[in-house]
C-alpha cells in the first residue's frame, strides 16, 4: 500500500508542471482574458529565436518543414522538401481571442512584415505559361503576410489532467509582395533558367495562387507547432486556472 501510495504521489507531481516564471497566468474567469493571451505573446516572441527548452519549443529561425507537397492532377506537381523559413518568430500580432464557453477556440490575426523560405524543389508540369521539369534549390522573399487562423479544440484526459487538443484548423492566408528564384528550372542552361525566372516573377501573384497550400503550411506550422507544444506538455488548468 505504501508504495502504491508513492507511485500515485509520483505521477501526481510528474503531471503537474508549472509554468515558466516570465509567463503572466491568465485565468479563464476573466474578463480581459484576451489581453493576458496578448501580453504572453509578446513575452515569447523574442525567445523564440532561440527556443524555449522549458516549455518544449525549439528554435524558429529558422522553422524547419520536412516535406509539403503541390498536387495539380495530371498536368502540374511540385514537392518542396528541408524548408527552412527565415524571419516568422518577427511576427506581429494583430488579434488574440479565445472562447471557452461552448467551445474552446481561438481566433489569430497574425502577419509578418518580411519572411524567406528557402527549400529543395522538384517541379512537373505546366505552370502559368510554362511547361517545367526542374530540380534545384529553391529561395523565395515575401513581404506583406497575413494570416487569420481559427481552431476549435476538444478536452481530454492524460495523466489524470484535463488537457486540450487541437483538430479543426483553418486559415485564410494572403501576402503583398514576392520574389522567388528556382535554380536549374530548365536544367543547366543558365539563359533559359534567368528568363523562365523572370516570367515567373513578372505573374508572381497568379503563382502565388498556386503556392498558397504550401504558404499556408508553413504558416499553420508555425502558429499551431506553438499552440500544441503548449496544450501538450501543460493541463487546462496549469494553463488557465479559475
Amino acid at each position: 500500500m505504501k508504495f502504491l501510495y508513492i507511485g500515485v504521489l509520483l505521477v501526481s507531481v510528474a503531471s503537474c508542471r508549472k509554468l515558466p516564471s516570465f509567463i503572466e497566468v491568465c485565468h479563464r474567469n476573466d474578463p480581459q482574458i484576451n489581453s493576458c493571451l496578448q501580453r504572453n505573446t509578446e513575452i515569447i516572441r523574442p525567445r523564440l529565436k532561440n527556443g524555449i527548452p522549458e516549455m518544449h519549443i525549439p528554435s524558429f529561425n529558422p522553422l524547419v518543414i520536412s516535406q509539403a507537397t503541390l498536387n495539380g492532377g495530371d498536368n502540374f506537381e511540385a514537392t518542396f522538401k528541408n524548408i527552412r523559413i527565415y524571419g516568422a518568430d518577427n511576427f506581429v500580432l494583430d488579434k488574440f481571442e479565445v472562447t471557452m464557453k461552448e467551445k474552446f477556440r481561438f481566433e489569430i490575426d497574425i502577419h509578418f512584415d518580411r519572411l524567406r523560405i528557402l527549400s529543395d524543389y522538384k517541379i512537373n508540369g505546366r505552370l502559368l505559361v510554362l511547361q517545367l521539369n526542374g530540380e534545384g534549390p529553391a529561395d523565395g522573399n515575401y513581404t506583406n503576410v497575413k494570416a487569420h487562423l481559427t481552431t476549435d479544440g476538444e478536452h481530454y484526459q492524460k495523466n489524470g489532467k484535463d488537457h486540450v487538443r487541437f483538430e479543426d484548423k483553418k486559415i485564410d492566408l494572403s501576402i503583398g509582395k514576392s520574389q522567388l528564384y528556382f535554380d536549374h528550372i530548365l536544367g543547366d542552361n543558365d539563359e533559359l533558367n534567368v528568363q523562365t525566372n523572370r516570367i515567373i516573377n513578372e505573374n508572381s501573384q497568379d503563382l502565388i495562387k498556386e503556392l498558397t497550400p504550401v504558404l499556408t503550411k508553413v504558416i499553420g506550422e508555425f502558429v499551431f507547432g506553438i499552440v500544441n507544444r503548449i496544450f501538450e506538455r501543460y493541463s487546462y488548468d496549469d494553463l488557465f486556472p479559475q
